[in-house]
Parts: structure tokens; sequence; C-alpha cells
């Protein structure tokens, strides 16, 4: 038991070590692409990037889509242009990056609490109703995307602001999302247990 436990941390191991040593693709909207390869980016005449995924697949990215690849060495590629003159430059576009990225590491429990209790709620709604259900938590997960805090850095900049405070709310609508529809789950069942099966 304990070597196979051994061979199971070691595994783990060394597939976040093969991890760190791979291409990561960002693109100009903050989201990463991990990639076992990238091919065909350091040409300029080229309108699109191809990169080899997981399945061992390759797959084709518009270059103005990509901000930055950084490889396997540690070196990193700035691919990002500016098209128009309102676009960012490329240092405002690094600190948009950072601010992305930065974005991904606060906690959304409570976005996904919020949803999840909304979702549950739905149980008080008699078998014959339960079809306005999903409104519920649908409203939930508008509101916690349009009007939910985003507790902000003490940093002060605009395009790293900016691209925190994106980050967060996506980030808080995807697990609103998530917990509405988990509450859903469970707002079903106990409406079926209360009404169904008759059990006050």
């Amino acid at each position: 038991m304990k070597r196979l436990n051994l061979i199971l941390v070691l595994s783990v191991v060394f597939q976040i070590h093969l991890c760190a040593q791979m291409p990561v693709i960002w693109t100009v909207d903050g989201d990463s692409i991990v990639a076992r390869e990238v091919s065909y980016f350091q040409d300029t005449a080229t309108k699109v990037v191809q990169y080899l995924n997981f399945r061992l697949k390759w797959q084709d990215i518009d270059r103005q889509e990509i901000f930055s690849i950084k490889l396997a060495d540690e070196s990193m590629h700035y691919l990002y242009q500016p098209l128009y003159d309102d676009d960012k430059n490329l240092d405002q576009m690094k600190r948009y990056i950072n601010g992305h990225r930065d974005g991904y590491k606060g906690s959304r429990r409570n976005a996904f609490l919020l949803g999840f209790a909304s979702g549950a709620a739905t149980m008080v709604l008699p078998p014959d109703r339960f079809y306005a259900a999903p409104l519920i938590p649908l409203t939930a997960v508008i509101c916690i995307g349009k009007f939910s805090p985003v507790k902000m850095p003490l940093i002060d900049d605009a395009s790293y602001i900016e691209g925190y405070r994106q980050r967060r709310k996506s980030q808080n609508i995807k697990e609103a999302l998530w917990g509405g529809l988990s509450g859903l789950l469970v707002g079903a069942t106990g409406s079926y247990l209360i009404y169904g099966w008759g059990i006050n």
C-alpha cells in the first residue's frame, strides 16, 4: 500500500513538473493555454499560430488573439501589436494581463454560496410550479455579475485594475452559476420530498 501511495505521489509531482516546463500562451483576454509545443509564432507573416494540445492535436489560434508566449526555457515572446489608436500599448497590456492573473487568485466562495442558496430556495415551489425554478438562481447570477463588489488590490494603475476587475467578475459569475445549478438540484430533491412524498 505504501508503495502504491509513493507511486501516486511521484506521478503527481512529475505531472506538475512537466506542466511547469511546457509553453504557456497568454491571450489578450487574459486567459492562459498550456501547450505541449508552439510553432509558427516567430514568423510575423503568418496570421495563425499553431499549438499542440494535451490530446496531441494541433490547434490554430489567431495571432492577434495572443498577447505573449512563455516557452519552456522561460523566455518570453510578446506577439501583441496595437491595431487602433485607442488600443493599449505593450506596457499597459502587460499590466492588464497581470491584473487578470491576480484576479484568478481571489476567493470565489461567497459567489458560490449565494448561487447555491438561491438554487436551494426553489424547494419551496410545488412540483406543478417548478418550471419557474431556474429563474431564481439565474436572477442571482445576474445580480452577482452586475452588482457584486470586487475587493480591489492596493495598486494604483488603471490597466491593472481593469484586468483584475474583469477577471473577478467573470470568476464570480462562473462560481455563482455552478452554485446555482448545484442548489437547483438540491431544491428539486427537496421539493419532491416535501410535496411528492407528503413530508412536512
